[in-house]
């Protein structure tokens, strides 16, 4: 960086380039106090060299505004974005991407604050949004349906999390697989709202099919979210009253636990918890 400073001069556009880069690197290093002090002197020399409204120096805004998001200093974080948003949409309108981006991070940074109505209302315009511009399947698109899912399930709209969140999991069947881990994950947060909602049955299905897929990789059998899965579906058959099957499945499921997790594991200890309950409830 200082040689670029010496050779190129302060103000060129290679240097705050690289000098955004190695605040970029102080970010990932958590190296707050390093990254704001680069981030501001480009976001200021860009500001009085290209012009506020310049597309570089929203970067360099937008990238400050992340520096403030990960310190939980929201309000300031809020403050730019609104200033990036607002000058992004008046120059190129609501559906370019740098727009969506920005209205992404802002909605994001109101969910943080707990804002979560304000949250979901930007997260819808971004899924309207990204929809036209991008796509159904971009994945810009699926993130912000993702993040809207996560504010409903926290609002309590349990109904509407789940339809949106079929929505969600078609899409990553398509475009990534059915047994990708992504859209794995997601099934099996739509199988915990269908457990939620007392629907059983489409709970089961939605766990033996994320089952089957871990399972099917060796190095998945032991993994935790395969122990969690199997916990969970032993929970939803015990639900739909085959107590047998439950006792059985969870058994086995704890003596994985206990192998490849430990025994003071959250989930092991969990696990022998409710197998004891539920034996001692049959004797």
């Amino acid at each position: 960086m200082e040689k670029f400073k010496t050779v190129l001069g302060p103000e060129h556009p290679d240097t705050l380039t690289q000098m955004s880069n190695v605040a970029s690197t102080y970010l990932r290093q958590e190296k707050f106090s390093e990254a704001e002090e680069l981030m501001e002197q480009v976001m200021e020399t860009r500001k009085r060299i290209l012009g506020p409204k310049h597309p570089s120096t929203l970067t360099s805004i937008s990238n400050l505004a992340s520096l403030y998001q990960q310190q939980d200093r929201l309000d300031l974080a809020e403050g730019l974005l609104l200033q990036v948003v607002e000058t992004w949409r008046t120059l190129f309108g609501e559906e370019n991407p740098s727009t969506l981006a920005s209205m992404d991070n802002l909605a994001a940074t109101y969910t943080k604050q707990g804002r979560l109505r304000k949250g979901g209302d930007l997260f819808l315009q971004v899924i309207k949004s990204s929809k036209k511009a991008l796509g159904l399947k971009h994945p810009s698109t699926v993130s912000a349906m993702q993040n809207l899912v996560s504010i409903y399930l926290k609002e309590g709209r349990k109904e509407e999390a789940g339809i949106l969140l079929v929505e969600v999991v078609e899409i990553l069947e398509e475009v990534l697989g059915p047994e990708h881990i992504d859209t794995l994950r997601e099934k099996n947060s739509l199988a915990s709202i269908h457990y939620s909602e007392r629907k059983w049955n489409e709970a089961e299905k939605l766990q033996m099919e994320v089952l089957k897929a871990l399972t099917r990789v060796p190095e998945l059998i032991k993994h935790l979210s395969t122990l969690q899965t199997v916990h969970d579906l032993a929970w939803t058959r015990k639900s739909q009253g085959r107590d047998d099957e439950a006792i059985t499945l969870m058994r086995s499921g704890v003596e994985v636990m206990v192998e490849a997790l430990g025994s003071e594991h959250q989930l092991t200890k969990a696990s022998v918890q409710d197998l004891k309950t539920w034996t001692d409830s049959i004797a």
